[in-house]
């Protein structure tokens, strides 16, 4: 059967599934819409919102002042992408502009001490930190599972005894540590076996000995570390757990080469 005329013929098979004009649908004289293009700065891997918080997590005790071009290749983000975040962060104190560097800003101390305040834990146990110190004269730190990091909330020391591993705020990775290591010996199951599979995924030869260590620790609610390098140091760590048995803390001494 042949085709009416008068209609021209329309391809659905192109390969991303749309409509192909004919020829004659080109020849109209209308002016073709333009190409649609993609803002570099919509990178969909960071979400804008996120954007002036994932900048934020670059600010470390190790890189506490960036540029702006360094946060831009760090971050993988245009640098028209981080001046909007860094902008942002600027209005509301986040971030403080040194000429052309940017630090921390004042409203994280004042977020950072409002977070240390209401933590009833951390305020209970201070004093008893206080105590351990002046028992023993070495550096006492209190910290919690946060995630699946050992979060510091608290270091008593002093210029004659510093606390060389932990400081506050800082976040250490669980398969490391004797404080580290009470935390994810009782952490929920969860929490274990995914830090426990990714340990042994990356350095299965070590898995015996994690083992061993990890049983250890949840046996005598002790964990010990000793380190040669890069310098002498002796870790101890003991769990806190509330009165129904959940894991609370752990409270960890510290002596180093200087104590």
């Amino acid at each position: 059967m042949s085709r009416p005329k008068g209609r021209e013929q329309v391809d659905l098979s192109s390969e991303r599934g749309q409509p192909t004009l004919p020829p004659s649908a080109l020849n109209t004289g209308l002016p073709m819409p333009p190409p649609q293009t993609t803002d570099p700065s919509d990178d969909p891997a960071v979400p804008t919102l996120e954007r002036p918080l994932y900048l934020l997590t670059f600010f470390t005790a190790k890189e506490p002042v960036w540029t702006l071009s360094g946060l831009s290749r760090a971050s993988g983000l245009p640098s028209a992408s981080c001046l909007r975040a860094i902008r942002v962060l600027e209005k509301y104190q986040f971030l403080r502009r040194d000429h052309m560097q940017y630090r921390l800003g004042s409203q994280l101390v004042r977020l950072s001490a409002n977070a240390m305040a209401s933590s009833p834990s951390r305020r209970l146990a201070l004093p008893h930190l206080e105590h351990l110190h002046r028992l023993t004269g070495l550096a006492v730190s209190w910290s919690v599972l946060e995630s699946q990091e050992a979060l510091t909330l608290e270091v008593v020391a002093s210029p004659e005894h510093p606390a060389e591993r932990v400081q506050v705020g800082a976040a250490l990775d669980l398969s490391a540590g004797a404080v580290s290591r009470v935390l994810l010996a009782f952490a929920p199951q969860e929490v274990r076996r995914s830090v426990l599979a990714s340990l042994w995924a990356e350095h299965p030869h070590t898995r015996p000995h994690q083992e061993l260590l990890d049983g250890l620790t949840r046996k005598a609610w002790l964990a010990l570390e000793v380190s040669r390098q890069p310098a002498d140091r002796c870790d101890v760590a003991a769990p806190v757990f509330q009165g129904d048995g959940r894991l609370v803390a752990s409270i960890g001494l510290e002596r180093s080469r200087s104590t």
